[in-house]
C-alpha cells in the first residue's frame, strides 16, 4: 500500500512539472558574438565617407602660391579569403577612393587664377595571414600591394593651364586585425591597421595653356599607413554588421608642386594626403 501511494505521488509530481514547463514561454535563439572564426571562406565589404583632406598641393610656391587639397569623397574595400583549420589563410583585397574638387585657392598673389584639385586611387592587395585564437582573434598578415594614384587640376582661366599626374607601383604591406566580444549579446569590437611601402613611378603632364610643355617622369617611392576601429553586431551565424572610423595617410604618393608659374611642369616635393571618416562594413566569418 505504501509503495502504491509513493508511486502515485511521484507520477503526479512528474506530470505537473511537465505541464508547467509546457506552459512556460520559449525564447527565440540569440546569436552571440562569438570571438572564434571557423575554417572556410571569409570576406567583407566596406563603404565609407572621407572628409576634405589637408591642403598639400602648392600650386606655385615661388610666386607666393597657396596650398590646395582634395575635397570630400567616398571610399570602399572588398576582401575575400580562405582559412584552413590550422589558422593559416590567404586573401585578396581591392580598395579605392574618389575625391571631389577641393576648395578653390589662388595660384599666387595678385593672380585671378584659382585651383581646385581632385583625385582618386585604387589598390590591390594579396595577403597571407595567421590567426592567434584566445578570448579574442588576433590576425597578422603580410603580402604585396599594387597602387595607382591620380590627381588633376585646372586654374579656371579662359585658357586654363591643366595639370595631371599619376603614380603607380608595387611594394610590401603588413598589418593586423584584432577583434573580440563585448559584455552584451551580439556585440563586439575590432581594431585593424596596416603599413605599406610602395616603389612607384610618377608621371606629370600639362595641357591647355601649358600644352607643349615637356612631361616629367621620375621615381617616387612613398609610405602609407591606415587604422580602423569600431563596433560590430552579429546579425546571423557568422554574419556581422559594423560601424567604425578610419584614418589613412599617404606620404608622398604625388608631387606637391605642380608648376613654376610660367607654364612649365615642375612636379616636385611630396604631397602628404591625410584622410579620415566613418564607414560601414558587412563581414562573413571574419
Amino acid at each position: 500500500m505504501s509503495k502504491l501511494l509513493f508511486t502515485g505521488i511521484a507520477v503526479a509530481i512528474i506530470g505537473s512539472t511537465s505541464a508547467m514547463a509546457a506552459d512556460l514561454p520559449t525564447k527565440a535563439p540569440v546569436y552571440k558574438a562569438a570571438p572564434m572564426t571557423d575554417p572556410g571562406f571569409f570576406g567583407s565589404l566596406t563603404g565609407g565617407y572621407l572628409f576634405q583632406s589637408n591642403r598639400e598641393y602648392f600650386i606655385s610656391p615661388n610666386l607666393g602660391g597657396e596650398a590646395g587639397g582634395f575635397g570630400p569623397g567616398w571610399t570602399g574595400r572588398g576582401t575575400v579569403g580562405y582559412r584552413w583549420a590550422n589558422n593559416w589563410d590567404v586573401a585578396v583585397g581591392i580598395e579605392g577612393a574618389n575625391f571631389k574638387e577641393g576648395t578653390s585657392v589662388l595660384s599666387y598673389t595678385g593672380n585671378t587664377a584659382v585651383h581646385a584639385p581632385k583625385g582618386n586611387y585604387y589598390a590591390v592587395d594579396g595577403e597571407v595571414g595567421y590567426t592567434f585564437r584566445s578570448s579574442t582573434n588576433f590576425r597578422l598578415f603580410a603580402g604585396p600591394r599594387y597602387v595607382r594614384w591620380a590627381m588633376s587640376d585646372a586654374d579656371g582661366q579662359a585658357v586654363p593651364f591643366t595639370f595631371d599626374q599619376h603614380n603607380s607601383g608595387w611594394g610590401p604591406r603588413g598589418g593586423f586585425e584584432w577583434s573580440g566580444p563585448l559584455g552584451w549579446n551580439n556585440t563586439g569590437w575590432f581594431l585593424d591597421g596596416s603599413v605599406s611601402y610602395i616603389f612607384g613611378k610618377l608621371t606629370a603632364s600639362a595641357g591647355g595653356a601649358g600644352a607643349g610643355a615637356p612631361d616629367v617622369s621620375l621615381t617616387k617611392n612613398y609610405a602609407q599607413w591606415d587604422l580602423k576601429g569600431g563596433l560590430d553586431w552579429q546579425v546571423a551565424p557568422k554574419s556581422k554588421l559594423a560601424i567604425g572610423y578610419q584614418v589613412d595617410s599617404w606620404n608622398g604618393a604625388l608631387a606637391a608642386i605642380e608648376y613654376n608659374g610660367f607654364g612649365l611642369v615642375q612636379a616636385s616635393g611630396s604631397a602628404k594626403t591625410f584622410t579620415h571618416g566613418p564607414f560601414l562594413r558587412y563581414s562573413y566569418n571574419y
